[in-house]
């Protein structure tokens, strides 16, 4: 286990500290933005038990989310990205010193106030600012998070909530 977590967090770090990150906080172009989805497609498709690689600005508004189905990674149109403000592993996120990392403990994906059917177990990794991203990443984007399904079998329980 502590491989897989090594693992995740330098995953993690590699979106957090990377060249093309970088350069969207410089110049937020469409291109750039593109760019930089493009980058986390890429890991997704490359590590397939990433259930979601998201990007998060200060208030907790999602900028880029990929939500990968199982290998079948998708970048998420604009018109439904969510805000995660509320959502403790953001806030708990908002918390961390500059380079510092956080690990969520295991709980149930939830998007759009609705626990995820069939049930996925999830651990969530953020990052804060890093000091190779410098203050442009603390003051427009404050997380790289990866939603990661756990090594646990999928079950077909399902919750009336």
């Amino acid at each position: 286990i502590t491989l897989l977590l090594e693992q995740k967090l330098a995953d993690l770090l590699v979106l957090a500290e990377g060249e093309i990150l970088r350069e969207y906080l410089y110049d937020n172009s469409m291109a750039n933005k593109v760019q930089l989805a493009r980058e986390f497609l890429l890991l997704a498709r490359r590590k397939p038990k990433y259930a979601q690689i998201r990007m998060l600005d200060t208030e907790g508004n999602e900028i880029i989310r990929i939500n990968n189905s199982f290998g079948s990674p998708e970048v998420i149109p604009t018109s439904e990205l969510q805000n995660k403000s509320h959502r403790y592993y953001f806030q708990q996120t908002m918390d961390l010193p500059q380079g510092d990392v956080y690990i969520s403990p295991m709980d149930l994906n939830v998007e759009y106030g609705e626990i995820v059917q069939p049930l996925e177990p999830t651990i969530r990794f953020g990052s804060g600012p890093s000091r190779r991203s410098g203050a442009l990443f603390h003051e427009r984007i404050r997380s790289v998070n990866l939603s990661s399904r756990m090594i646990l079998p999928r079950t077909n329980i399902e919750l009336d909530c």
